[in-house]
């Protein structure tokens, strides 16, 4: 099972910053998960708001401003004096710091407009080590088509989050439309899945990853379910419990 950081070591260094992903590969973790959105001038930034007010308490709009403007703030203080002066970062920084064999796991937090600056950044040269582990998810349906028809060759998983409909688990219709749309596979939350469709989900030779796990009792469960992946805040603890059971090394 791999561990994931979501948006980087996120329980310990503030979230979406290069401190928090240098902190995840530090612990060892098998992956990091961002998200990404597109600049008014047409930079891929990682942030997951469509603004910076959580974070910053200065309210700009992320597809309005200029990367410029946008990484003249600190996202970093409000988790600690220890992180003040961290910038929000771009793809391209994140892909260069990330270690040779490791997930880079990108979610895409706005629409289709930004697929050809995700496709120019992934198809630079330099990003070529860092893209051979790089794969897409999104919620928006038809952002992840685009992805599809762009960057063929790049695993794109259909993110679904639980509600009320899915008391019982999720419906196969997802599997059918991964299926028909070519996706690798399912990201989904772990609170609507079940044994049942995890088995149905291999056995259509789709992958399964699942988010955000912060409660490693959930582990025995997720591990029945044959997940491949979680995506957790606290990636040490979770390799630290998976190391007791004997199933990371």
């Amino acid at each position: 099972m791999l561990i994931i950081a979501h948006r980087g070591a996120s329980g310990e260094a503030p979230e979406n910053t290069l401190a928090a992903f240098d902190l995840a590969w530090r612990q060892q973790a098998d992956g990091i998960e961002l998200d990404v959105r597109l600049s008014r001038d047409g930079r891929v930034m990682v942030h997951h708001d469509p603004t910076t007010k959580r974070l910053t308490g200065t309210d700009l709009s992320i597809a309005d401003s200029t990367s410029d403007a946008l990484r003249q703030l600190d996202f970093g203080i409000w988790k600690g004096p220890e992180f003040a002066g961290q910038r929000m970062p771009v793809l391209d920084e994140v892909l260069a710091a990330a270690p040779p064999g490791k997930q880079v796991v990108i979610e895409i937090k706005c629409g289709p407009e930004i697929v050809p600056a995700l496709s120019q950044v992934l198809n630079n040269p330099a990003n070529q080590a860092a893209r051979l582990a790089v794969s897409l998810i999104s919620f928006n349906l038809d952002t992840l088509i685009a992805c599809r028809q762009s960057l063929p060759e790049i695993p794109c998983l259909f993110l679904q989050e639980a509600d009320a409909s899915t008391a019982n688990g999720f419906s196969t219709d997802l599997i059918t439309l991964a299926l028909e749309q070519g996706f690798a596979g399912l990201d989904v939350d772990y609170k609507g899945l079940t044994e049942a469709f995890a088995a149905q989900v291999r056995q259509a030779g789709l992958h399964l990853l699942t988010w955000t796990v912060n409660e490693p009792s959930q582990l025995a469960h997720l591990r029945a379910c044959g997940v491949e992946g979680i995506t957790t805040d606290w990636p040490l603890q979770f390799l630290n419990s998976l190391q007791q059971v004997g199933e990371h090394s």
